[in-house]
């Protein structure tokens, strides 16, 4: 009898960046707007698994006209916890998900940057931060 194995390969379908900054989420929103000539808008709170708790955490979304990608502004600290405790020093997480080929990402991480209230942003590396694959955008 023959065994098959199956292998799974994660497709990185989103690219997550840490933002550290001791403003307001909606300051936060409002400087990213500004920068990548976006227009992210808050929606209901992003309920998260943190354990075997619910955490509200800030959530604000934006879809390309074209829908080939998507931005969101996540709070990574939450009502219960941090979203990714892995990365504690991040006070939100922006995704950007879909056909992300079509941007430039070196000038968006500069841009994020570069914005006036934001002091630090970087790549959150997916095999660091594990707990980054509990986030379900949809």
């Amino acid at each position: 009898m023959s065994k098959y194995r199956l292998e799974w390969e994660d497709e990185e379908d989103f690219i997550a960046i840490g933002i550290s900054s001791h403003q307001k989420d909606y300051r936060i929103a409002w400087e990213l707007n500004k920068a990548l000539h976006c227009e992210l808008s808050r929606l209901n709170d992003y309920i998260g698994m943190v354990g075997k708790k619910n955490s509200s955490h800030a959530y604000f979304r934006w879809d390309e006209a074209g829908d080939h990608y998507s931005f969101f502004l996540i709070g990574n600290r939450g009502s219960e916890s941090y979203l990714l405790p892995e990365i504690k020093q991040a006070d939100y997480v922006f995704i950007i998900q879909g056909l992300t080929e079509a941007l430039d990402l070196d000038k968006i991480k500069a841009d994020i940057k570069n914005c006036k209230t934001v002091l630090t942003a970087f790549e959150v590396d997916r095999n660091m931060a594990k707990s980054i694959q509990n986030i379900i955008i949809e």
